[in-house]
């Protein structure tokens, strides 16, 4: 094999090879709040390790990794902030992520055991490690939805509909039903989630101070009746991966039968191109439903389409835009 100046550099490999190392700083980072008390003007090793009541020796090892990782800036000793760390990982921010950072720090050791798994195909459900309450993992996920929520309110231009009635099936926090509602002071929604994910997603919808038009039914959907013809838009966000596709197509057939005519599904989710050559963050997603799900994946355009015709939804548009996922429409 003939190298070239591009070619004879394994940084890149080397990196990811390393990427626990990523993974583990960010953890730690979160767990012992560094980015917030660097907002709050702790900005030396010294400090910061005395109000995390961390060691001296620990917090620089940290420090030095965030600033490694472009999450922290260093300037005559004094550590900030970078745009990301300041908009993501300070506790205070509406964005704040740090829930999901530990959530997905938490199961390294599983990824230990993936070449077993893609060796049988099957998840080892014994080994998962899975978060003990479903409702915290919905909270922690909240702040990834807000902006594909945004996205599609202003595509449907929600905010000018009227008296709408909003489904969501398998809504976790509520984040659509608390933007859309908000945007949208005569619609109503209906969450379908089991009762300690409604309990958390009235609590979130509510300070949004739209819980009066927030409804809920508690049970597990795909063993539920949706309506017929009760709703004009319907929401399955981050679902259809978790599930195979006989279970797709037969929720795509009760969306259409509970939508009123004309009525609008929006689905969001990891939604790999029909020749599987990205999105990125799609194609690694897949893996992560290989060791978590039974049946699960990241599914392709091609697949939604064919899911979608069979349950009787005629137009279907695909939009790939800035964000990680991808949002479809389907009327």
């Amino acid at each position: 094999m003939r190298y070239t100046e591009d070619m004879d550099d394994p940084t890149r490999i080397i990196e990811i090879a390393t990427g626990t190392w990523r993974t583990a700083a960010l953890a730690a980072a979160v767990e012992h709040r560094i980015f917030t008390h660097v907002d709050e003007g702790k900005g030396t090793p010294e400090e910061v390790a005395g109000v995390a009541e961390i060691s001296l020796r620990g917090a620089r090892a940290l420090l030095d990794a965030l600033v490694g990782l472009d999450l922290l800036v260093v300037e005559d000793g004094r550590y900030r902030n970078g745009e990301e760390a300041a908009m993501f990982l300070v506790e205070h921010s509406p964005a704040y992520i740090g829930p999901w950072v530990t959530y997905h720090s938490s199961d390294m050791n599983e990824w230990a055991r993936f070449g077993r798994v893609v060796a049988t195909g099957k998840p080892e459900f014994e080994h998962v490690t899975l978060m003990t309450d479903v409702a915290d993992l919905a909270l922690a996920l909240a702040p990834l939805a807000i902006p594909p929520a945004s996205e599609a309110a202003e595509h449907l231009d929600i905010a000018g509909k009227g008296p709408v009635r909003i489904l969501d099936v398998g809504g976790g926090a509520g984040v659509f039903s608390a933007l859309w509602l908000n945007e949208n002071e005569e619609a109503e929604s209906t969450q379908i989630e089991f009762p300690q994910v409604n309990a958390a997603a009235r609590d979130f919808v509510s300070g949004f101070g739209v819980g009066e038009r927030f409804h809920t039914v508690d049970g597990d959907a795909e063993k539920m009746d949706w309506g017929t013809d009760e709703y004009d838009y319907a929401v399955f966000s981050h679902v259809s991966h978790a599930i195979g596709p006989e279970a797709n197509a037969e929720a795509f057939g009760k969306f259409r039968e509970a939508l009123k005519p004309g009525g609008t599904l929006v689905i969001v989710d990891f939604i790999l191109k029909d020749d599987r050559s990205g999105p990125r963050m799609a194609l690694l997603f897949h893996d992560t439903m290989v060791i978590r799900t039974v049946d699960g994946a990241a599914w392709t355009e091609g697949d939604f389409r064919r899911w979608l015709a069979k349950a009787g939804f005629e137009d279907v548009t695909v939009q790939r835009g800035d964000l990680p996922i991808t949002i479809i429409y389907a009327r």
